[in-house]
């Protein structure tokens, strides 16, 4: 038999004397790891083995700032409101154009429609 979950996820982190770091796969630096054939944040997946699940409503912050740490303790559970207003300084929870925030610095529905406008009207070079 295979090993748990939690086997798989504490074996791939390395301790330092303040950050839990996960050495696994990531995205975007957030640390990843598969779940019933589904890919999922790790301090997600280590709050919830500890803790239970997150609640409707709440997500978690990482008070140490590192994407990848999986240290409980620097772990919190805020709303997203919260988490904005501590990443951005804001608490607003849209962007300008009306669409709603998600954590990212920037608007994606926005970013994407100017990205495709770009390459629309840019000439492109060989070599």
């Amino acid at each position: 038999m295979g090993k748990s979950l939690s086997q798989r996820l504490w074996d791939k982190v390395r301790k330092t004397s303040d950050c839990w770091v996960w050495q696994g796969a990531n995205n975007n630096g957030y640390g990843c790891i598969k779940v019933s054939g589904t890919n999922k944040y790790v301090h997600r997946v280590a709050w919830e083995l500890e803790n239970g699940p997150i609640p409707e409503g709440l997500t978690i912050d990482h008070l140490c700032k590192n994407r990848a740490c999986v240290r409980l303790s620097h772990l919190e559970l805020v709303t997203l409101q919260e988490n904005l207003f501590r990443r951005w300084g804001s608490t607003s929870t849209h962007y300008g154009c009306g669409h709603p925030k998600e954590g990212r610095g920037r608007c994606i529905p926005c970013n994407q429609d100017w990205h495709k406008q770009y390459q629309r009207t840019t000439p492109w070079k060989d070599g």
